[in-house]
């Protein structure tokens, strides 16, 4: 028996972030992972909660304040 695939969606903490032009939270199709996911995250209210508890996970990991 194998295990079901993670879920994905704005709620999931198990998002993964392996394609750039897709946002990780809901797969909409991006222009880039860069202005264009910013965009999108300030715009999309599901998206942009789930952005902000990412990065508060991950903030301990990168030493010191990042850009972004």
């Amino acid at each position: 028996m194998t295990d079901p695939e993670p879920e994905t969606g704005a709620t999931d903490p198990r998002t993964a972030w392996d394609t750039p032009e897709r946002c990780p939270f809901c797969e909409t199709s991006l222009a880039n992972g860069g202005s264009a996911f910013i965009r999108h995250v300030e715009d999309r209210e599901t998206c942009r909660v789930a952005f902000e508890s990412w990065r508060g996970r991950v903030a301990s990991d990168i030493g010191g304040e990042w850009i972004g």
